[in-house]
């Protein structure tokens, strides 16, 4: 958990995912952890690169939603990043708390 609230936005769905089935993880699960691990492995060189920002800099935000796409659960995730400068300073992806329903009214 350390590693993606702290390092790596590039690997926070994937924990956020494999955190769900943690205490009871089938082997899908076991090898997805698994290609995660050899993916940080490949990657050890990446980081997160901070510069210094000109007068004026902009901070920008990106927000994203999927619907109802936990199978289990069928809550919705939703993740966020924001960047100042170009890099990225925030991030998170997480499981919404309640399941949303989609309304959809017809007119004929």
């Amino acid at each position: 958990m350390f590693l993606m609230v702290c390092t790596r936005p590039d690997i926070a769905y994937a924990i956020s995912c494999l955190n769900r089935h943690m205490s009871n993880a089938d082997p899908p699960h076991w090898e997805a952890l698994k290609w995660l691990l050899r993916y940080l492995n490949g990657s050890a060189n990446l980081g997160i690169v901070l510069s210094k920002c000109p007068e004026g800099a902009d901070l920008v935000g990106y927000v994203d939603s999927n619907y109802a796409n936990d199978r289990d659960s069928r809550k919705s995730t939703t993740p966020y990043v924001f960047t100042l400068c170009g890099s990225c300073i925030s991030w998170k992806s997480q499981l919404q708390p309640i399941v949303a329903h989609q309304l959809l009214e017809l007119n004929t």
